[in-house]
């Protein structure tokens, strides 16, 4: 997060994925946004449900991006919105690709509450979705982000089957193929049994 002293506000800056919009008035619209420093927050967009805002095109839904927050009194403010370079546009042009990459944020959204910070957990996310272009498997590989997901929040445990494939970052076809060896009881592990 960078901060910067703006007047009476601080801005905080970070990469984020959009994980959630809904409108909040006229003009208005709620972006939940899922930050590496942050965590997930709920932030308000002044103006972009108008046509004539620069920010509506950063601040889609399941868009990655850089944005720049002021903490109001009640309320996280979007002050800013821009593009960065991800993985997400070569995504969403492989429908089965931008399905998993859905079902990721989708549960982001339903584990996740407050503002806590969860660095290594967005890291994560961010190397797994880098990794699903390119991913030979899609099964394998959204097994895989989400046993990471899951162990990193706590609910799932150490057990071997788990432990081999959550205690690493690495993200390839060979790492794919393992946890697909022991596919039962990593789903088995995912689905809580």
């Amino acid at each position: 997060v960078v901060f910067a002293k703006n007047m009476a506000h601080h801005i905080y800056q970070s990469e984020g994925f959009v994980v959630a919009h809904n409108p909040r008035s006229e003009a208005d619209r709620s972006i939940l946004i899922f930050t590496r420093e942050l965590g997930m927050i709920r932030a308000v967009a002044t103006g972009v449900r108008l046509g004539k805002s620069k920010l509506a095109g950063h601040l889609q839904e399941y868009s990655y991006g850089k944005f720049a927050f002021v903490k109001g009194r009640d309320v996280w403010r979007i002050t800013d919105a821009s593009a960065a370079i991800h993985a997400t546009s070569a995504i969403k042009a492989k429908r089965l690709h931008y399905e998993v990459y859905v079902r990721t944020l989708s549960v982001l959204k339903r584990l996740l509450s407050g503002e806590e910070p969860h660095p290594d957990l967005f890291d994560i996310v961010k190397n797994g979705v880098e990794y699903l272009p390119h991913a030979a498997d899609l099964l394998g590989t959204e097994c895989l982000i989400m046993i990471r997901i899951l162990h990193a929040l706590g609910y799932v445990g150490d057990e071997a089957s788990v432990q081999r494939f959550a205690g690493t970052e690495e993200f390839s076809d060979e790492m794919v193929t393992e946890l697909l060896k022991d596919r039962a009881n990593v789903i088995k592990a995912i689905n809580g049994g």
